[in-house]
């Protein structure tokens, strides 16, 4: 069965901050190795005094916040025309989150894409909390990332990949094979086991034998998905898979200190694609990883991968 990435339409949140201006650059990446159209948007709220003396001053105020942006957009635009990069932007008024997410979903958009720092958005446009609603609210898979660092080189070569062994959800790793195609990636699959105090009563010989199954079974999970990618057959050096089984209480720290002490370059997290986040590493752990982590976080939902029907 042959699968393919569909990233027609990537919609970019932009607040003049370093932070999304460095997403920009994960935007271009994803634009040309996709073939993808981008969508730039600036979202901003105006909330009214309670004295309405102040309110025209906000609202000029509000004027010269578009008309700044529109010059920004406008530049960007002939830079990423350049490119061969086809970029539409838009300034909208509302609630930063929910106009977002309507505004992914009006355009059809494959791919949201947003820089926040330990702050979160700054300035008008969107702190962590607003960042954190649209990881919520959307069923479209969404990449955060932190980094300032503008002059930075955008090319993931180490993905670390999170999975449940219960629910074995395959489209975090498929869409890591899928980045690997195109440049070559070194892949790392990690499962964590929730270790409870009470582990210390359990025989040694049982917690072994627990080990060793729950190896054996992340890995014949991970060959399946690889071995229907076909990747592995296309002789890069670039190209690997590891798999490793994690112990801790906190399953989402676990993996924020082995993504940092690893230096990988993106993680990749499942989501059901509903919008609210039920089970394991959906919800509050994905939240503190996105929150957490140094590097940037996709959570990819079922959407973003489809069936070549032609080759099935």
């Amino acid at each position: 069965m042959n699968m393919t990435m569909k990233i027609n339409n990537i919609l970019w949140a932009y607040d003049c901050s370093e932070e999304s201006k460095f997403a920009l650059k994960y935007v271009e990446y994803f634009s040309k190795h996709y073939k993808a159209k981008v969508y730039g948007i600036h979202v901003y709220s105006i909330s009214l005094p309670i004295n309405p003396y102040y309110a025209p001053y906000l609202y000029d105020v509000a004027e010269k916040t578009e008309k700044k942006y529109q010059e920004e957009f406008r530049e960007l635009s002939e830079s990423l025309e350049k490119k061969n990069i086809d970029f539409e932007s838009e300034i909208i008024r509302g609630d930063v989150a929910t106009e977002i997410v309507n505004f992914a979903n009006e355009k059809e958009t494959d791919l949201i894409i947003m820089g926040i720092s330990s702050r979160g958005f700054i300035g008008s446009m969107l702190i962590e909390s607003s960042s954190i609603e649209v990881l919520r609210k959307t069923h479209k898979p969404i990449l955060i990332t932190k980094s300032s660092d503008v002059d930075a080189v955008v090319k993931p070569k180490k993905i670390l990949v999170p999975v449940d062994i219960g629910e074995k959800l395959p489209d975090a790793l498929k869409t890591a094979i899928f980045m690997s195609e195109k440049e070559g990636c070194h892949i790392t699959v990690v499962y964590v086991m929730n270790i409870a105090f009470q582990i210390y009563e359990i025989p040694e010989k049982i917690i072994s034998e627990i080990i060793d199954e729950t190896t054996a079974d992340l890995k014949k999970f991970v060959d399946e998905i690889v071995s229907q990618s076909g990747v592995s057959d296309n002789g890069s050096k670039d190209f690997s898979v590891l798999t490793k089984v994690l112990f801790g209480i906190n399953p989402a720290a676990k993996i924020v200190n082995y993504a940092k002490r690893n230096n990988f370059d993106l993680i990749l997290v499942n989501s059901h694609g509903k919008g609210v986040f039920k089970r394991f590493l959906l919800g509050s752990t994905a939240e503190q990883i996105a929150r957490e982590t140094s590097c940037p976080v996709m959570v990819v939902k079922p959407e973003l991968i489809k069936r070549d029907e032609s080759n099935s």
